[in-house]
């Protein structure tokens, strides 16, 4: 018999997808392996907006990433020798971590963004490459942006339910 679409649900964090049927046969045998997979799944369907908001998150920076690198050749400063390497490796690893976070969600990856912002945002002064206008520009829009979202992220990470609730009012 082909399952149908409705019959599968995802009872864990690894999406390991389960049919219905087979998920009622495990709770018949195991009781309580079919209570953790309850209790998993509803938090999983209360997490899905917060969820698709993180993941959104990540890709906005992983287009950033993508931008930061390609930035030297767009804005011509792929001959200075200090600002185009730093966008480059700044770009590969604000890549790098928006692509573990899509992947796997952890705490440390916001906190690895906000300093990686911070640092795409003073690298102009710190390198002495802040003469050059559209290297400068570029990495202060890019790093202002990378450590804005992470900052927010961590913000909305660490506030309880009722502080939020009372934030909208």
């Amino acid at each position: 018999m082909i399952a149908r679409a409705a019959d599968w649900v995802e009872p864990s964090a690894r999406r390991v997808r389960v049919p219905v049927r087979r998920l009622n046969t495990l709770e018949r045998q195991r009781p309580e392996l079919g209570m953790v997979m309850q209790r998993d799944l509803q938090r999983r369907r209360s997490n899905d907006g917060a969820e698709m908001k993180e993941s959104g998150v990540d890709v906005v920076n992983l287009i950033l990433a993508a931008f930061l690198l390609l930035t030297p050749w767009m804005f011509g400063f792929a001959s200075d020798h200090v600002a185009a390497p730093n966008a480059w490796v700044s770009g590969i690893i604000i890549g790098a971590v928006a692509i573990a976070a899509l992947t796997k969600f952890a705490a440390w990856e916001e906190w690895i963004n906000l300093l990686l912002g911070v640092w795409v945002l003073i690298s102009p002064w710190v390198l002495s490459f802040s003469a050059q206008t559209t290297a400068r520009w570029a990495h202060v829009g890019i790093g202002l942006i990378v450590a804005g979202l992470a900052g927010l992220q961590l913000w909305f990470m660490h506030q309880t339910p009722q502080q939020r609730v009372g934030a909208q009012r």
